[in-house]
Order: C-alpha cells, then structure tokens, then sequence
C-alpha cells in the first residue's frame, strides 16, 4: 500500500485476499466473504516513535512494545481522505473476546485479530475505515463508540474527556487510532493498522534528600515528588495527526479546570511512610497525557518538584532534551516559532513519544542533581507497564 501525504494518515492502496496460519500474529486463511460485508484485519500496534519520528522496536520473545487494548471499534466513513464523510455507522470489533474465545490471554504486545464488518458495501465504491482502540479505563474516559456527527469529516475527528472523569482516570487511559481507504470488491481485505494518540511520561529517581529548607530556611522533611507540565493538561485531542513541523499543531488547547491540573504525576518518597526505603531505594510513577503545544513563555516543559508535606516546593528541577533531540527544533522553541535560547527545555508534548525521566537501570540521583536535568524519549516504551495501568 502507498502512503498519501496529508495533514493526517491515511493508507491508500489496492486491497487482496490474503491467506496464512492460524495466529493472533498471522490472521487465518479466509475461506469466504460476505457480499454485503467484509472481514478485516485489526492490528494494534505498540511501537512508539523515537524523538526523529522514526519507528524502532525492541525485541521480547517475539513480541514489540507493549499495549493494554480491552476494547476495538471500527467507524464507516464513505469515500477517500479528505473527501471521506462519517456514516452513522460503528461496529464492535471484540477485540478481547476474540482471545478469550480461544482460552488465550488479551494481549499486551503488538497483535492482531479478524472481524467481520457487517456492512452493505457497494462493488466500486469507496471507503475509509477508522478504527480506534482503547484501554478499559479509556473506554470510561473517552467513550465507545465515540459520537461523531454523521458526514464528519476525518481530519476533524477529535476525542476528549467525558463529563463527570478525572485527570487521575486519564492518567491511566490508553487510546490507539488509524485508518485505512479503499475502493470495494467483495473479495477485498482491508488491514487496518493502529498507533497510540496519548504521550508518556515516567519517572525514576533514588537518593532522595530527607529533608531540604524552603524558601525561608525552614527545614522540612521531602514527602513526595510532583512531575508537572508548565500548563493544565489538555483533555481533547485530534483522533489523527496534525501539522507537527515546522510549527506544532499536533494538539487542542483545552485545559483542565480541575485542582493542579499541571501535576502530571506524583510520587511517594516519605522515608517515614514507605517501610525499609533508603536513600538507596527507587521510586517511580508516571502516567499517559494528551499532546500540547511546547511553551512560548514559560522556561520548561516538564518540571521535577520536591515537596514538603505542607504542599511546600523545596526544590524544583527543569528537564531538557538531549543536544540534537528530534524534538528540540533549536532556535524555533520546540515548533512554537518563538526565538528561544533555551529551547532544549521547551518541547511539544507529542502523541506516541514516551517521555523517560531516568530509567529503571539508572535512575535520577536527586541528591546530586542541581536545577536541570537531560531525560529522553524512549522509542521502545519497555518500561511503559510501570505506568501502573489498572482495570
């Protein structure tokens, strides 16, 4: 299949009827298809995106990333790209049940299933699958199906929080989108392949400080550690990519009003409360987010605080990108435009890309940090589980 540049990704390319062993990896043979349906390959994808935009995996018996999808949907749209109009309607692709239903586990690593899409398809015609998979604490947030207005176009897809859900549930939600157009025959098979529309952020540090003073001198013990971006976090986002470079679009500005909507993360270090902890002991936490634009005026994107239990800040760290990280768009602020001496400190927050604070291997020493620190992003997502993604 060929890829069509647009603002975003849609797969143009002729369909066949493909056959292989049975597999959750390798679809089985498809011995018949329905006139007024088709059957489809659903493929959710865990690799992420290096800092350059490049795909690279990490091998684990066989598998590739990691990804915690309960629940799939396809979304009909008829016509192609641009010009492709929502149809009113989406199927459940049972995305879980397809495994359980053979006495395998859900998956957690790249995979893929077959579904049929019960559907009146006319021969010739043109179409556009969309189809968006999401955790089971994603489903509570973002709802399924999704309501989009029938003759949407693709390009203006977006998803957010529902009404009545928290920051904290977002923390924990995982969302996968993509898209494929084709023109029908009834003995096409479309492959429809998904990529992760939230960003990352995870935290490791060891040797924390007992105590610090505050700003009046005052001694007090470190309780825990906030991780905070610069701004309230955003709660919608473009089902698919916008415009990334050379400024980044990639986002919808549409902050939390929740409490201390710019604390991302927060990590208990509180050498009283955490049994057997020493100054040796690793502590991490971290969470999904929405994208958002790197800042035009606040010196930091991501902020590593050390707090007193009074909510005192005792310390604050700024986190920067590497020299010639794929996000630090140098003299241009991250993408904003913005002449920026400290751009390695200003970077968008951008979906797919896990943001690495440290790493379980070599954490964060907080005793003998100063006020900045380099992170990464880490184009594997290995450590992404420690995101502590529950039911």
């Amino acid at each position: 299949m060929n890829i069509k540049s647009l603002s975003f990704p849609i797969l143009y390319g002729t369909l066949i009827l493909t056959g292989s062993g049975c597999s959750s990896d390798k679809p089985e043979k498809i011995h018949s298809v329905s006139p007024t349906g088709t059957q489809i390959t659903l493929k959710v994808n865990a690799i992420a995106k290096a800092a350059d935009g490049s795909f690279i995996s990490y091998p684990e018996n066989g598998k590739t990333g990691t990804q915690h999808t309960t629940d799939a949907r396809i979304y009909i749209f008829e016509g192609l790209g641009n010009n492709a109009l929502y149809s009113g309607h989406s199927f459940n692709a049972h995305w879980s049940e397809y495994f359980t239903k053979q006495g395998k586990e859900v998956p957690i690593h790249t995979d893929s299933i077959i579904c049929t899409i019960p559907y009146l398809f006319h021969e010739g015609q043109e179409y556009t699958f969309v189809g968006i998979s999401q955790s089971k604490e994603a489903v509570n947030v973002f709802s399924n199906p999704m309501d989009f207005a029938q003759a949407s176009q693709i390009q203006s897809l977006t998803f957010g929080m529902q009404p009545g859900t928290r920051l904290e549930q977002l923390a924990r939600s995982e969302i996968y989108t993509g898209s494929i157009s084709f023109t029908y025959t009834k003995n096409c098979k479309p492959e429809l392949e998904l990529y992760r529309r939230v960003a990352g952020v995870m935290g490791y540090f060891t040797n924390i400080p007992r105590s610090l003073k505050d700003h009046s001198q005052e001694v007090k013990k470190v309780d825990h550690i906030d991780i905070n971006l610069y701004s309230p976090q955003n709660t919608q986002a473009w089902i698919f990519k916008h415009e990334q470079t050379p400024v980044f679009g990639d986002y919808i500005q549409s902050p939390s009003a929740e409490e201390k909507p710019n604390t991302i993360a927060t990590i208990d270090c509180n050498y009283d409360r955490i049994s057997g902890m020493t100054n040796q002991t690793i502590v991490q936490g971290g969470c999904y987010l929405l994208p958002a634009a790197a800042p035009s005026e606040c010196n930091y994107t991501l902020r590593i605080d050390l707090m007193a239990e009074d909510g005192t800040t005792l310390k604050s760290i700024r986190a920067k990108l590497p020299k010639d990280d794929g996000l630090d768009h140098g003299s241009t602020g991250g993408g904003t435009g913005i002449i920026d001496n400290e751009s390695a400190f200003r970077y968008p927050i951008v979906a797919n890309h896990f943001y690495s604070i440290g790493n379980a291997d070599k954490p964060i020493d907080l005793k003998g940090t100063g006020t900045e620190l380099t992170i990464y992003v880490d184009s594997s997502w290995k450590d992404e589980p420690d995101l502590e993604v529950t039911d």
